[in-house]
């Protein structure tokens, strides 16, 4: 059940993560649903680290794929994968507040 867990949350944080590869897709386009304003050219880094809590994830489960019965390794894939959800919420608080993403996302964000 743990490892169902762990890919479950995997899948999670790409899709958080895929928020803002679409918001930084939307930059600088005319009918931008963000405020380009301030972004300071940031797009490319922001595509790049919109897949980081992929990346956190997939490694977080295929390091336990090979470990299934270690509970340690189970446990410190828990452990990563909640720190990823809160870096990824602060991100998203920093990029609301900065134009970057719909203030309205991170009242629908903070319950998750």
């Amino acid at each position: 059940m743990r490892a169902a867990f762990l890919a479950y949350s995997s899948a999670i944080l790409s899709f958080l993560g895929g928020v803002h590869w679409g918001a930084a897709s939307m930059t600088g386009a005319p009918h931008a649903a963000v405020n380009p304003a301030g972004a300071g050219g940031g797009a490319p880094r922001w595509f790049a680290l919109s897949v980081v809590p992929s990346v956190i994830g997939w490694a977080a489960v295929a390091r336990t794929a090979r470990d299934a019965h270690d509970d340690a390794a189970m446990y410190g894939a828990t452990n990563v994968l909640a720190i990823t959800y809160l870096g990824v919420y602060f991100g998203d608080e920093f990029a609301a507040r900065a134009g970057r993403l719909p203030r309205w996302y991170t009242h629908v964000r903070t319950p998750l």
